[in-house]
């Protein structure tokens, strides 16, 4: 008898029991998948916030290539801009911040626009998405390459002399277009063999009377750069200068 009261007391007990595993089942079943759910929001809200990120970052891309390809652009539309008198003719003064730099070549320039990327070492597909945005818009690929003469105020380029002269061309074309002859001043130091590739330079109001290819006229025209440069010195007035030397020899 004593035995079957017992077991009544447990068979309750038991249930009860059983009525709090499955309960405890229950609610972590359900707490999985309330974190689920917000897991899933969560990634769906930072996936928005990718893509608004990734439509700002391209439309500053898209506004430095404009801004770069209009400021320097390729030669034949300098040349274009020089021939048809355009309004930015010799527009740049020695007050800009961009004044004395050209356009050297095109090729890959790293973006104003600051790019901020995750900690990389969460492992998460969403944060690799982000480092991939973040890469993609660090660098503008293909865009003008510039070079300002007051911060690299001696620059060297060799190489190919027929592809050295053609950038040249182009560097000077830069310079002459965007900046007036009261501003900026070019002078000319090469071997009289070199003549013909530089001949052309007689015609920019930059250059004139500022060119040299005979021992004579070399000596004359560095002690009037010497004579300009201490007056420029006292003074502290333009005009700029900018001395091309072809051959580093004629001025040793």
């Amino acid at each position: 008898a004593d035995s079957s009261r017992g077991s009544l007391f447990a068979l309750p007990l038991l249930a009860l029991a059983g009525i709090t595993l499955v309960g405890t089942i229950l609610g972590q079943r359900g707490r999985r998948k309330e974190q689920e759910r917000r897991r899933i929001e969560n990634d769906l809200r930072y996936m928005r916030l990718l893509e608004r990120k990734a439509a700002q970052l391209q439309a500053g891309y898209n506004a430095q290539i404009g801004i770069l390809a209009h400021n320097y652009p390729p030669p034949e539309q300098i040349y274009a801009l020089a021939l048809e008198r355009d309004q930015r003719l010799w527009e740049r003064r020695p007050a800009d911040s961009d004044f004395a730099t050209l356009r050297i070549g095109t090729g890959r320039v790293r973006s104003r626009v600051p790019v901020n990327a995750p900690d990389a070492d969460i492992d998460s597909p969403l944060i690799e998405r982000a480092h991939r945005i973040a890469d993609r818009y660090r660098f503008l690929p293909s865009a003008p390459v510039t070079l300002s003469l007051i911060e690299h105020c001696a620059t060297g380029i060799h190489g190919d002399r027929a592809e050295m002269l053609a950038t040249v061309r182009a560097m000077i074309a830069h310079l002459t277009a965007r900046h007036a002859p009261t501003d900026f001043e070019l002078y000319l130091i090469a071997p009289q063999a070199h003549y013909e590739d530089w001949r052309w330079l007689e015609w920019l109001p930059h250059a004139a009377n500022h060119l040299a290819f005979d021992f004579d006229n070399i000596r004359n025209l560095m002690g009037h750069l010497s004579q300009v440069i201490d007056e420029r010195a006292q003074r502290q007035t333009a005009p700029h200068l900018c001395v091309i030397v072809d051959d580093p020899q004629l001025v040793d």
